[in-house]
């Protein structure tokens, strides 16, 4: 019986102290790091670890629009959607050219939020003004665009019928 009261401490005490150097290491680390760690936890399909070292990077770096828009990226990952909708219009506002495709996943995530009208607004700005390498975007956009107002009219269709 003591064996197992034993051996069932060292198993919490090792968890433990594993969860306090995490948190060590976000309050310790510095900027670069934070930012470094966020992405490397993005590329490992950790998005609740990115989450957190993105938010202490951005403690410090209120205008990293980059760092914004991961942010997004991961908040969508964890399809906490209003939240990554607030970051990519930030990182949009923020700084276009850093985050270009910002106002695309923006108008993405309004749409998700049953935002059509915002949304299409987006989608057509985001057609007008991108300049970026992902020549797919525009053409995404489009469909988009077609979708919401598919969407509008299904929705004041049914409106009538009730």
């Amino acid at each position: 019986m003591k064996d197992i009261k034993i051996i069932l401490f060292l198993f919490i005490l090792v968890f433990t102290a594993h969860s306090q150097t995490d948190s060590m290491l976000v309050k310790g680390a510095s900027g670069k790091t934070l930012k470094k760690l966020g992405k490397n936890a993005l590329q490992q399909n950790d998005p609740s670890s990115a989450i957190t070292f993105f938010e202490a990077y951005l403690k410090n770096n209120k205008s990293d629009a980059n760092g914004m828009y991961l942010l997004g990226h991961s908040y969508l990952q964890v399809r906490d959607y209003d939240r990554a909708q607030y970051m990519f219009l930030k990182a949009y506002t923020t700084n276009k050219e850093k985050a270009p495709e910002a106002l695309y996943f923006h108008a993405q995530m309004q749409k998700s939020n049953g935002l059509y009208d915002s949304a299409k607004i987006n989608f057509q700005k985001f057609k007008k003004e991108y300049k970026g390498n992902v020549k797919n975007l525009k053409k995404l956009a489009t469909r988009e665009i077609v979708l919401c107002d598919s969407v509008q009219k299904l929705v004041n269709s049914e409106n009538k019928i009730i």
